[in-house]
């Protein structure tokens, strides 16, 4: 911060604001990170980075406002007036935003009050972490990314929440600020002098860096390197993870230094790899604990069929020993539920076009083929209903028709329909499944969704098979929910709807 104080009073007072401006353009714009500086409450773009221009573009930003979704655009403008009523600091984690030609992406938002208002009285960063957020998809136990904590400062580069380090084209050091000093502590004031005695190593190869490796000394012969992952030994001996960024300044079409980021990211890859091995050996215990349990219910619903094959057992013998036998079948389809639930994270990665159509058909047609005359079902396909999804979604209205049959105490008719419906959400196939049973309460609808909650029938159950069908569906972006087939009075029977995300049919 000294060093680039004194460059700042040897170009004097007489330099005119229009260089000061393009010398901070062109530093801004070497930048890893969007940068805008802001006339608030006018709402004025005063000065830009490239970056900022790429992800929100030139167009006002009211305009930039109004394409974000309200709640995003709400927070925006709560974080700018609160900076600019209270000069705080205020920052704002993984903001979910959209390029103009819309692209989604993740940042972490600073919004800096700025004591020298040049440009503007707020200064905006967003450091985009859209790969940390998608990397630690899938992960059960999501890991945030710390919270930094950084002084507020002065200067544009001292704002920034990453480690930063401006050299010139001859290496020497015109800002190192305070959270690039936490890591290392230049000798000097230029950078060559320290790069022999750096320890780092890549962290996906575990192979040293080289001297001439180092992004500072990459970005000076003209390479840009961005999301770089590194082991780095810090001053106080540790070895912590950081995520670099380096690019050359180039001025009047010559390299005229170098800009260099990182963060560290230590706490989050550590606690990303401990919930990666814990699944595992979650898996690991539950595969185990299923194959035995799958084998020892075998063995005994063998042992059961067996007796009811023999002769001579009295009718309370009979019914003892079915109703074990259904038991059996219980367990079986428990088993297969905690397996289904074990595997749909993962499977619910892999989705395709499926016709929500051919799909309820084939359920429709497995349960016309069990001889009963508990159930009657109709069956009215609508047009268009092609989903993005996989054969996850089978086990979903398998589950809904096969509760609406168990829990019915008696004769049923189940009406099921197809169609295509638009939200605020985006466009869904829309399955609606009737039945004129017992009914649901208002009570219980509020948790039938939930794990181990059963309704109020006799009929035995787990409380698994509608909490699969909902985690399915929310792992797909759809959703389940359930209302009385004829409204405010729910002894009449229920009506289940769930919502997939369209997609178009293949093409041949």
């Amino acid at each position: 911060m000294r060093t680039f104080r004194r460059l700042h009073e040897r170009s004097g007072h007489s330099a005119s604001e229009a260089a000061g401006g393009s010398f901070l353009q062109t530093i801004i714009d070497s930048v890893p990170a969007s940068i805008a500086f802001i006339r608030y409450p006018e709402m004025e773009v005063g000065l830009m980075n490239a970056r900022f221009r790429r992800n929100l573009g030139d167009e006002g930003l009211d305009d930039c406002l109004d394409r974000m979704p309200a709640d995003v655009s709400k927070k925006i403008l709560d974080a700018l007036e609160h900076t600019h009523r209270s000069g705080e600091l205020v920052i704002e984690s993984e903001v979910p935003m959209r390029t103009p030609d819309g692209r989604s992406f993740y940042c972490n938002m600073y919004v800096i009050p700025q004591v020298e208002p040049t440009h503007g009285n707020i200064l905006v960063t967003m450091v985009d972490i859209t790969a940390q957020v998608d990397r630690r998809k899938g992960v059960e136990e999501l890991v945030g990314f710390a919270d930094l904590e950084r002084k507020r400062l002065q200067t544009v580069l001292e704002a920034m929440p990453l480690a930063i380090m401006v050299v010139d084209r001859h290496g020497n050091i015109i800002v190192a600020n305070e959270a690039l000093r936490r890591f290392i502590e230049p000798s000097t004031l230029t950078i060559f002098p320290d790069i022999p005695g750096l320890e780092g190593y890549w962290s996906d190869t575990g192979i040293k860096i080289n001297e001439d490796e180092w992004p500072v000394v990459s970005a000076l012969r003209g390479g840009c390197i961005s999301g770089a992952m590194a082991d780095l030994r810090i001053k106080d001996g540790s070895m912590r993870t950081v995520m670099g960024s380096a690019c050359p300044v180039i001025m009047g079409g010559e390299i005229s230094g170098a800009v260099v980021a990182f963060l560290d990211i230590t706490d989050q890859r550590k606690a990303e790899q401990e919930a990666v091995r814990a699944r595992s050996e979650m898996e690991l215990y539950l595969d185990l604990l299923t194959h035995d349990v799958n084998n020892m219910n075998a063995g005994a619903k063998g042992y059961l069929e067996l007796l009811l094959r023999r002769d001579g057992l009295d009718d309370k013998a009979l019914q003892y020993a079915g109703s074990s036998c259904a038991l059996m079948d219980d367990i079986a389809r428990l088993v297969e539920n905690v397996r289904k639930l074990q595997r749909a994270e993962e499977e619910s990665l892999h989705r395709f076009p499926i016709d929500v159509n051919m799909l309820i058909g084939d359920v429709v047609a497995t349960y016309r083929n069990v001889p009963s005359d508990r159930a009657s079902i109709s069956f009215r396909p609508g047009e268009r209903a092609w989903a993005l999804g996989n054969a996850l979604l089978k086990d979903v209205f398998e589950n809904i028709v096969g509760n609406a049959i168990k829990h019915a105490g008696g004769p049923v008719d189940i009406e099921i329909v197809t169609g295509r419906c638009t939200t605020e959400e985006g466009e869904f196939v829309r399955v609606d499944i009737t039945d004129t049973g017992p009914g649901i309460p208002d009570d219980v609808k509020e948790v039938l969704f939930n794990r181990m909650q059963r309704g109020r029938t006799a009929a035995s159950g787990h409380g698994l098979g509608l909490y699969l069908a909902r985690t399915v569906l929310e792992m797909f972006g759809g959703r389940i929910w359930v209302d009385d087939r004829v409204p405010g009075e729910h002894a009449k029977g229920a009506r289940f709807a769930v919502l997939i995300p369209a997609d178009a049919p293949p093409q041949m």
